[in-house]
C-alpha cells in the first residue's frame, strides 16, 4: 500500500540528480514558508495603519480637549454666577479662551477631519459653539442663557438630557 502511494515520488527523485532534489525540496519548503511571510507582514501592516490611525484620532481628541474644559468651566461658573464688573470679565475672559480654544479645533478639523470624516460631527460642535458664543457675547449674558445653551448640545451627560426639548431645540 505505502509503496504504491509513494511510487511517483520515488521514480521522480530516482530520476533527478542530487542539485535539482534539493532544489525541489528548497522550493517544497519555501512556497509555504514565503506565504507565511506574505501574511505576516500584511497583518502587521494592519496593525500599523490602525495604529496610525489612532495617533491621528488622539491629535484630534489633544486639538478638542480645551474646547470641551473650556465650555465645563463656563458651565460649572454659570452656577454661581457673578453680577458687576466681575461678572463682566468673566465673560469676556470665558468668550476670548473659547473662541481661542475653537480656533485650535478647527485647526485640527482643517488637518485631520478629512482622515477621520468628522465633518458632520465637527459642523454639530461648530454650531453649539456658535450659540455659546453668541450668548457670551451679549453683556449681562446669564446662567438662563447658558441653561438654554447646555440643552442644545445635547450631550447625555447634560442636565436636561432627559427633556424632549433639548433633543429637539436648535440654535
Amino acid at each position: 500500500m505505502k509503496r504504491r502511494l509513494f511510487a511517483p515520488a520515488v521514480a521522480l527523485m530516482d530520476r533527478l540528480t542530487y542539485p535539482r532534489k534539493f532544489l525541489l525540496i528548497s522550493v517544497l519548503f519555501g512556497i509555504p514558508l514565503a506565504l507565511a511571510t506574505y501574511f505576516l507582514f500584511g497583518e502587521i501592516n494592519d496593525s500599523l495603519e490602525i495604529a496610525r490611525r489612532q495617533v491621528v484620532g488622539l491629535r484630534y481628541l489633544e486639538a478638542s480637549q480645551p474646547l470641551f474644559r473650556r465650555i465645563q468651566e463656563h458651565m460649572e461658573e454659570e452656577i454661581s454666577p457673578l453680577r458687576g464688573e466681575a461678572g463682566e470679565a468673566r465673560r469676556q475672559r470665558q468668550l476670548a479662551e473659547i473662541t481661542e480654544a475653537f480656533a485650535v479645533l478647527a485647526r485640527a478639523q482643517r488637518e485631520l477631519g478629512p482622515i477621520l470624516n468628522s465633518a458632520q460631527r465637527f459642523g454639530t460642535v461648530k454650531s453649539n459653539v456658535e450659540t455659546l458664543t453668541y450668548e457670551l457675547s451679549r453683556p449681562g449674558a446669564s446662567a438662563r442663557s447658558a441653561w438654554r445653551w447646555r440643552c442644545a448640545i445635547g450631550s447625555r451627560s447634560s442636565p436636561c438630557a432627559g427633556r424632549s426639548s433639548a433633543t429637539s431645540w436648535t440654535p
